[in-house]
């Protein structure tokens, strides 16, 4: 009866053994998966950097182009004014 009880214990460690062993590769998969996203998250915000700095030059240049409107027009203004 107590070889019962020994096949037993062994079969209780194994089956241990086979759960932590799954155990660690969710683990593994779920370290890996965030790394994959803190990547993923340190390329967003490089994209963001970029989109702000671009959106700057643009806003910029929307600025310096409604002056040179605004000239254009009060010139054209002021030369018909003459005719």
């Amino acid at each position: 009866m107590s070889n019962t009880g020994c096949g037993n214990v062994s079969y209780d460690i194994s089956l241990r053994k086979n759960c932590c062993f799954s155990c660690e590769e969710r683990l593994a998969a779920s370290q890996s998966e965030v790394e994959r996203l803190r990547q993923s998250n340190v390329e967003l915000q490089q994209d963001m950097t970029s989109c702000r700095e671009r959106e700057a030059e643009l806003l910029e240049f929307t600025q310096k182009l409604t002056e040179k409107n605004v000239r254009l027009q009060s010139e054209f203004s002021a030369t018909e004014a003459k005719v």
